[in-house]
């Protein structure tokens, strides 16, 4: 028997642990409260966490972004902190200290940031939206163009790359 055969699954509150997909699934909105072993949108896989610290979030969150590919990331209410970006993924005992930045950054009106580390194959572009095949080749790209508290992480690094995000 169907889901619509019992009678369909509205206002029950239905709970899925697995859902496969056949053609293509649209939302209009994904939920902040989202979990499980990550969300993909456009070759991207966004893992996340955040805590609530003195009335601040602090947030942290892994990205898997295909090469000459743009991860956007909101940080919720959030416009300024140190933002520390390391490539690896939970696996790895170290990360890859060329595609490592930190910083202060301002994701407001102004983007800017204050760059303290900046790796051997890390750029930052704060003057416009990442696109994907913004930044010098071969690279791993860092940007607050974007405005209104995002992140964006441009891989022109040559192959897929998980990178992990902490906003203090």
């Amino acid at each position: 028997m169907t889901i619509r055969q019992q009678g369909g699954v509205f206002g029950r509150n239905p709970v899925f642990n697995d859902v496969e997909v056949d053609g293509t699934l649209s939302a209009d909105q994904i939920s902040e409260n989202t979990s499980g072993s990550g969300v993909i949108i456009d070759g991207v896989t966004l893992q996340d966490a955040s805590i609530l610290m003195s009335g601040y979030t602090v947030g942290a969150t892994q990205v898997t972004i295909a090469d000459d590919a743009v991860a956007s990331i909101s940080f919720k209410n959030r416009l300024f902190g140190v933002l520390i970006v390391t490539e690896g993924s939970n696996n790895d005992a170290f990360s890859t200290v060329g595609n490592t930045y930190v910083g202060y950054v301002d994701f407001g009106s102004t983007a800017a940031s204050s760059n303290i580390l900046v790796g051997s194959q890390t750029e930052v572009n704060n003057s416009v939206p990442l696109t994907g095949t913004t930044g010098t080749d071969g690279r791993l790209v860092v940007g607050t163009a974007a405005g209104n508290g995002t992140l964006q992480l441009e891989n022109r690094m040559g192959a897929t790359r998980t990178l992990n995000v902490v906003l203090l």
